[in-house]
């Protein structure tokens, strides 16, 4: 699940937030893993990422 928001401070910035949640389920002793692609994977069954930043358009 991804959730992702931008609010604009004028016509060429803005700042920006999103988060990432992935669980993965019934994985026994298999050794699966929450892995969202972009970062390093989890050592466990779930994994959360968030960004938040400003951007200026030149």
């Amino acid at each position: 699940m991804t959730v992702q928001t931008d609010y604009a401070l004028s016509k060429r910035t803005d700042v920006y937030a999103e988060a990432a949640y992935k669980h993965v389920g019934s994985t026994g002793n298999s050794g699966i893993t929450a892995d969202i692609i972009g970062v390093s994977a989890s050592s466990t069954d779930s994994q959360i990422v968030g960004t938040v930043g400003i951007r200026h358009r030149f």
